[in-house]
């Protein structure tokens, strides 16, 4: 089985769908370009030259620590797992007011990973 990420543009727009059938077949004929995909085939880390990982407490005020070991390629798949763990927060400052700062320890951990045209 192979996951694929496809990035699609139209008129200025990206929509991303996960699909098993050929994008080039299905969009083509809607108007859409391909514009990037990634097949995830390699086993390990994601590939270091189209993706990047945040790092820590990143918005929202999430409860989760974003962490590079959360995420790997696996059978044609992207996985990304959310673990209940508590790792100490490296940046914590005891009297701060920052939400990023103030939390002694994450309770949680996940993965968040990016990548651009």
């Amino acid at each position: 089985m192979t996951c694929i990420l496809f990035a699609f543009a139209l008129g200025g727009t990206v929509n991303v769908s996960a699909q098993k059938a050929d994008p080039e077949s299905i969009y083509t004929k809607e108007g859409y370009k391909l514009v990037w995909a990634d097949e995830f085939n390699n086993n390990g880390k994601p590939d270091a030259t189209s993706w990047t990982h945040e790092q820590g407490f990143v918005r929202n005020e999430e409860a989760q620590w974003y962490q590079q070991d959360n995420a790997w390629c696996e059978n044609g798949l992207l996985v990304i797992e959310g673990r209940k763990e508590t790792r100490p927060n490296p940046g914590f400052k005891k009297e701060s007011g920052d939400w990023r700062s103030n939390r002694e320890n994450a309770e949680y951990t996940s993965s968040s990973i990016k990548t651009a045209e």
